[in-house]
């Protein structure tokens, strides 16, 4: 059975709005489910942008703040969403530097370090359900997420950490009044 050309952006699409809605529900504490959004064009607008030299560090990823109670998470998380048959979550489990779950980690960490914000990859691959890989760093920006890991894994010289996205939002959400200092 073959998917309809533009399928996968459908699904895509309609992931990251699950996702958007999941988040927003957690930073406001279950308030509000729309102060995050898809950014506009995914994310295409602020690597088109970044390429001419301009800044768009608020519209950066694939999820951005479209209300000031969703700014705390997009102003220190660099997030991205990816929805694929495949992930070769095995290989990134297990092995360093292969797979498609590396890749997009991989680029996840170059355009974070950009942006200067902690790296957030929000995934799902058929039959597995959502989860999210995360820095040492941006672990240690999220109080509560270490004691509901899926796993811990090694990649780009440093360890990474997977939850369920269903885990993540039943800890406590970052503090806004808090400062971080990775901006």
């Amino acid at each position: 059975h073959k998917m309809k050309a533009g399928g996968g952006i459908r699904k895509g699409g309609g992931f990251e709005r699950d996702v958007c809605r999941a988040l927003s529900t957690w930073i406001t504490h279950g308030q509000r489910d729309d102060v995050l959004w898809r950014s506009a064009t995914s994310g295409a607008r602020a690597t088109f942008a970044r390429k001419q030299g301009k800044n768009m560090r608020h519209i950066s990823g694939d999820i951005c703040a479209v209300h000031p109670q969703g700014e705390p998470l997009t102003n220190r998380f660099y997030i991205e969403c990816k929805f694929r048959k495949s992930l070769s979550l095995e290989a990134f489990i297990f092995k360093t530097g292969v797979g498609n779950l590396f890749k997009y980690w991989e680029r996840t960490v170059l355009d974070a370090i950009h942006y200067r914000k902690y790296p957030m990859l929000i995934a799902k691959q058929n039959l597995i359900e959502p989860f999210v890989v995360l820095s040492e760093a941006a672990l240690c920006e999220l109080p509560g997420a270490e004691d509901r890991l899926l796993c811990r894994g090694f990649q780009l010289g440093a360890p990474v950490s997977l939850i369920y996205l269903d885990e993540l939002v039943k800890i406590v959400p970052p503090d806004p009044k808090k400062i971080y200092k990775n901006g």
